[in-house]
């Protein structure tokens, strides 16, 4: 997913989908400071709140 104004739980919103559907995948978020430091650094954490949702929860994604 790409998009630096992405909303909060997205890649897990996301990840949900593709589990109940049966697909397999990666979900990723699109980090860099294209719009600023701070932004970069909250779609990383993001993408390591996504991981760490889907460990837990999801077999698939």
């Amino acid at each position: 997913m790409e998009g630096p104004f992405v909303e909060e739980d997205s890649l897990i919103e996301q990840a949900k989908v593709l589990e109940e559907i049966g697909i397999r995948a990666i979900v990723s978020l699109e980090s860099c400071e294209r719009i600023n430091r701070e932004n970069g650094k909250k779609c990383l954490e993001m993408n390591q709140d996504a991981v760490r949702w889907t460990k837990e929860h999801l077999s698939l994604v």
